[in-house]
């Protein structure tokens, strides 16, 4: 099993994670939300992955799952994540309070 590590950078309203496996990595941007979003990470176009990210193919809700995972654990510790757009964006949402 390959070792993988999440970096997550930005500044402001928004920013990358990188999706590092090995040798290869994968970029994927974040910005802030508003309402019950707390943040919205876009990722390759489902079409580009196995084409562009072949290392990846057949793996993509895997690497998402991944990147949700550390990024909630890492950055909003009470959301949960959702997949939309064809699982290319994962939206980050806090949970419903009322």
């Amino acid at each position: 099993m390959a070792v993988w590590n999440i970096v997550i950078s930005g500044r402001g309203r928004a920013g990358t994670i990188k999706y590092i496996e090995g040798q290869n990595s994968i970029c994927f941007d974040w910005e802030l939300g508003g309402r019950d979003v707390i943040a919205i990470i876009t990722g390759p176009a489902p079409q580009k992955w196995d084409s562009e990210l072949a290392w990846a193919s057949g793996r993509r809700r895997e690497i998402l799952e991944r990147v949700a995972r550390e990024a909630i654990q890492s950055q909003a510790p009470t959301s949960y994540a959702e997949f939309t757009d064809g699982e290319t964006t994962i939206l980050l949402k806090q949970p419903y309070a009322g």
